[in-house]
């Protein structure tokens, strides 16, 4: 049986594995948040906050995404 949670934000959370860590059950995936310029980091900042208040705490990123920039505006 798999725990999870829903908060007043409605979004549903589960463990990860054996982890400990309750994670969202969407993620939000950080492919394409790699742009270094004001505008990229704009759209990152707003795009993250946004991921954040509806409850999402799980962010997928790699090191090969932009580079290593995704990682860095994360």
């Amino acid at each position: 049986m798999v725990e999870s949670a829903k908060p007043a934000n409605n979004m549903i959370y589960r463990y990860l594995g054996n982890t400990g860590l309750r994670v969202s059950v969407l993620s939000f995936g950080n492919m394409v948040q790699h742009q270094a310029n004001a505008d990229g980091q704009k759209f990152t900042t707003d795009s993250v906050r946004k991921a954040l208040s509806i409850g999402i705490n799980f962010f997928d990123t790699a090191e090969m995404y932009g580079f290593g920039q995704a990682d860095t505006l994360l």
